[in-house]
């Protein structure tokens, strides 16, 4: 459940009465496991899972939200819906208030094709974990290309006073962390579900998870 996790804290952390704009990165919600590649992008939520992001979503009734933007793959797509569900929304306005963008599923995919052979000759949590520590991939960016790339987007989309969502996945929201916060990850630290990374943005700075963001130009 997200309260297991360090969501909580972060949800804490917002103030709509200080200025500045927030992002709130998030890991989907439990998923049953992978076993096949098909499964990559089939794996749905398990009833665990729906639960839990709404009770994320009840959790978020204090905040203002401005948008969820989500992964295209319907696992980060319905963790939306059911955290809109969850703040209050039919779920007519939930399925209408989501969006989906490729940026949260491809942003460190610089050439699919390389990368789809890399992940199956390593598997895709080794090959996760070596570029982590700044290994080259075939076909991935750098965790620094991606993270700048990923945080500018997420800037884009920041609203002044209220909280943007942004559903994404465990290879997305691994490096950003790696590069903005310095995390380190290892099979025994993986990122939790519902869990992920608080963006800050006030006149002044930017910051990731209280780690202030040196953006260069994009």
């Amino acid at each position: 459940m997200y309260k297991t996790s360090d969501t909580q804290g972060r949800l804490d952390a917002i103030n709509p009465q200080h200025p500045g704009a927030w992002g709130l990165f998030l890991r989907h919600a439990e998923r049953f496991p992978i076993e096949s590649a098909d499964d990559v992008f089939r794996a749905g939520l398990t009833d665990q899972g729906r639960r839990d992001a709404h009770a994320l979503g009840r959790a978020l009734r204090h905040l203002p939200i401005a948008a969820a933007i989500s992964s295209p793959v319907q696992r980060c797509i319905d963790t939306a819906r059911h955290i809109l569900e969850g703040y209050g929304m039919s779920a007519t306005d939930a399925d209408a208030r989501v969006t989906t963008d490729d940026t949260l599923l491809e942003v460190f995919i610089e050439n699919g094709r390389l990368a789809r052979e890399e992940f199956t000759r390593l598997d895709p949590i080794h090959a996760i974990l070596e570029h982590l520590e700044g290994a080259t991939i075939p076909g991935l960016r750098s965790v620094k290309t991606g993270a700048e790339q990923l945080l500018h987007f997420s800037l884009s989309h920041l609203r002044d006073n209220a909280l943007t969502l942004f559903l994404t996945h465990d290879s997305i929201i691994m490096p950003l962390r790696r590069h903005w916060c310095g995390t380190r990850y290892s099979l025994e630290k993986w990122q939790p579900f519902l869990s992920g990374a608080l963006i800050h943005q006030t006149p002044d700075a930017v910051t990731v998870d209280g780690h202030t963001a040196v953006l260069t130009p994009p």
